[in-house]
């Protein structure tokens, strides 16, 4: 073993351990607490080194043999300062990453795996278990075989028929050397066992099955439940009988026709050894059965595998609790790795390989589809709704009518995804990344976006706000037939401010429907208050309303509300056939009377007063500036109320920037902060719109507003420069 060298807590920042002495030996080296940015150890022999809480941020071990190695609360800089730490083309396979932050570290190319100590530990606990029965023999044979050789393709049958074969003779072979040996009764205790597995896996597989829904038709769902009935009752039958009568009498109970076989069945050595073999038969192509059914995904099966990888992956390479943001394990080897509780935002698994041999929990890893897409490959099955995929990394996948419904893709990479026709039904996008993607057709009713949500460059034509069969045209289209989104329009209208809710009016709708929706949607959500209406947009003979609601609110729902309550009001005045009560106005004046008598009845003293849903909107007294018949946007400033609201809100977005910076900020700083950094034209707003009421305006429309001392201080300093 090489002399141990001990450089802990040492700073070795930019030190060569490779490079020109490629091939250095440093193992069993001692690096913990070390600060080693930048360091470089070029296939150098790192095998069984010690890493752990070293600061490695730039670190270069391309090439290096790191197996054993510990690297255990290792760290690299978040700030992006350092280039990536580089693990490319290195032999991790036993090393332990638990803790580390890696975000952005370069995996690619890398081969984890088992320990030597871990195969070997493998290989013992196959043959220990294999002691028991045929069965269990089958199947831990599969799984050994199937984990450690190379390549690893699934078992064909002709494989799983020598598996069988194999389990089989070995069983016989102890057995018979059991009860040669007079060691018949550990013999039979043994079948029990065996018997005993068999009944946990097949009631372990009804489980399945019933946690899967009984999907498929009934005649598939009875063809593969029966034999695993069958054979369940068998075994059953057998415990019991072999429990009072003892188990060849059991047999013999059990099965008269095996008695007229053997006459003396039950009653010497040799009918105990055929009873034996007898279970040997019957447990070895079951146990065969079962483990090719697992590895090919059968779901009534899937968790025989998933507790084998718990036993196999625990001496394999340790990602455990890591930070692997961002990280990158293009064809990586990831065979045996544990990334139970590892941050895997953003990672990059194209082209890596075996990821069904890794240990996970709760992520998108567990998906054999996603699995697939995530490593490039192109998949059938396109349903992913309500799964967890969270951070997975789908950049440039061609997912075209793809089901997202209620499914959580948070912090997803979808970058320069297909997303053509997806349905995100009560999806979750929040710091989800869509640049570039493709989404004309995409439903987008009720999914969740923030402002961290990245929508930049989207290709987008259209998009459904509801996903109903039939006529997908009319209101639930945005924009309407035939208008398609401008260069830049998605991201203006879905990313540019994601607490406000905005309804499209149209020339062609019904005016009096359009009335009572505006007035339920108030109505039915009391944080709408006069100063929400945010803008109202003219779009060539269309209109948009603005709405901000609160960050918490369903923006969803109230999308929905509006657009349920108007359809059901239009159809039950059409199936009455009641004529229209309403003038047909211009869209925009429509809409500026409308907004006006809900501000006016949302401002009236009287808290008791119900909106009237059916009542007709009053005339216009409003000014329209600019040319309605172009598209144009139209601030709705009624009054002085409005206005110092909007004004007051730029304001605290100035101190709030400050705060981010410097959250001990004093008041007096707040204040020099706001007069240096306020445009021109904020100045001027609020000093016009203080002219009449002065400071005190502000305390009554401001009352409960945090920052109103701040925001009185500065006005008032205004007002006296002016």
């Amino acid at each position: 073993m090489a002399r141990r060298r001990n450089y802990s807590g040492e700073n070795l920042d930019g030190e060569t351990f490779g490079g020109g002495k490629l091939g250095q030996n440093l193992e069993n080296a001692n690096f913990s607490g070390a600060k080693l940015r930048g360091a470089k150890f070029q296939k150098a022999n790192l095998r069984n080194a010690d890493f752990s809480g070293a600061e490695i941020g730039g670190a270069k071990f391309k090439g290096a043999n790191l197996k054993g190695a510990n690297f255990t609360n290792a760290s690299v800089d978040l700030d992006g300062s350092l280039p990536e730490v580089d693990f490319s083309h290195t032999h991790i396979e036993g090393t332990d990453f638990s803790d580390a932050v890696l975000t952005r570290a370069n995996f690619s190319y890398a081969e984890t795996g088992l320990s030597n100590v871990g195969r070997i530990l493998i290989i013992v606990i196959t043959f220990l278990i294999s002691i028991f029965s045929a069965f269990p023999t089958a199947i831990i044979t599969t799984f050994s075989t199937y984990f450690l050789r190379a390549p690893r393709k699934k078992p064909s049958f002709t494989e799983q028929f020598l598996v069988g074969i194999y389990a089989f003779i070995f069983t016989a072979f102890l057995r018979t050397l059991l009860i040669n040996f007079n060691l018949s009764a550990v013999s039979i205790f043994l079948v029990q066992i065996g018997t005993a597995m068999i009944v946990v896996v097949l009631v372990g597989a009804f489980i399945g099955i019933a946690k899967d829904g009984f999907k498929g038709d009934i005649t598939s769902t009875l063809s593969t439940t029966l034999p695993l009935l069958i054979f369940l009752i068998i075994n059953l039958l057998l415990i019991a009988y072999g429990s009072t009568l003892g188990f060849d009498k059991g047999l013999a109970a059990l099965f008269p026709a095996l008695k007229a076989i053997v006459p003396t069945l039950g009653e010497s050595t040799q009918d105990r050894w055929f009873t034996a073999i007898l279970g040997a038969l019957i447990g070895a192509p079951f146990g065969s059965w079962f483990a090719k059914s697992a590895i090919y995904g059968d779901k009534k099966f899937d968790w025989l595998w998933d507790t084998y990888m718990e036993f196999a992956a625990r001496s394999g390479t340790l990602f455990i609790s890591a930070d692997l943001t961002d990280a990158n394990f293009v064809s990586a080897q990831v065979r045996g790795a544990n990334f139970k509780g590892a941050q895997l935002r953003r990672t990059n698994w194209r082209g890596s390989r075996s990821l069904n041999f890794v240990l996970h929990e709760n992520c998108y890893l567990q998906n054999p589809e996603i699995r697939k897409i995530i490593r490039g490959e192109r998949v059938k099955e396109r349903d992913f709704s309500k799964l967890n995929l969270e951070g997975v990394n789908l950049e440039n996948a061609s997912l075209k009518n793809a089901l997202f419904v209620e499914t959580n893709l948070n912090y997803a990479k979808l970058k320069g995804c297909n997303l053509n026709e997806a349905n995100f039904n009560q999806a979750r996008l929040v710091g989800a990344n869509l640049t570039e993607a493709c989404l004309t057709g995409a439903c987008i009713e009720g999914w969740k976006i923030d402002e961290t949500t990245i929508l930049d460059d989207v290709i987008c034509e259209y998009v459904f706000k509801e996903k109903l069969p039939g006529n997908m045209a009319g209101r639930r289209r945005e924009p309407p037939y035939p208008e398609i989104f401008k260069s830049g329009e998605f991201k203006e209208k879905y990313g540019k401010d994601v607490e406000t809710v905005q309804f499209r009016i149209r020339k062609s709708d019904n005016q009096q429907a359009l009335d009572i929706a505006l007035r339920e949607v108030v109505q039915s959500n009391p944080e709408i208050r006069p100063e929400s209406f945010q803008q109202i947009k003219s779009i060539g003979d269309d209109v948009i309303i603005s709405i901000r609601v609160p960050s918490r609110t369903d923006k969803a729902s109230i999308e929905q509300k509006f657009q349920r309550v108007y359809e059901s009001v239009e159809k039950e005045r059409a199936a009455n056939s009641e004529p229209e009560s309403y003038s047909d106005l211009p869209p925009l004046e429509f809409v500026l009377n409308v907004v006006k008598e809900l501000k006016e009845i949302m401002s009236s003293t009287d808290s008791s007063k119900v909106i009237n849903i059916d009542g007709p909107v009053g005339n216009i007294t409003d000014n329209i500036y600019g040319d309605q018949n172009s598209e144009q946007t139209v601030y709705y400033n009624q009054n002085q109320e409005k206005t110092i609201v909007e004004s007051a809100r730029e304001i605290q977005d100035l101190i709030k920037q400050l705060e981010q910076s410097s959250p001990s900020a004093s008041e007096e700083e707040k204040i020099e902060y706001v007069n240096e950094q306020a445009p021109a034209i904020l100045r001027q707003k609020i000093v016009k719109s203080l002219q009449a009421g002065g400071i005190a305006a502000i305390d009554e429309v401001l009352e409960n507003n945090a920052y109103v001392s701040v925001i009185r201080a500065v006005a008032k300093a205004w007002i006296e420069e002016a």
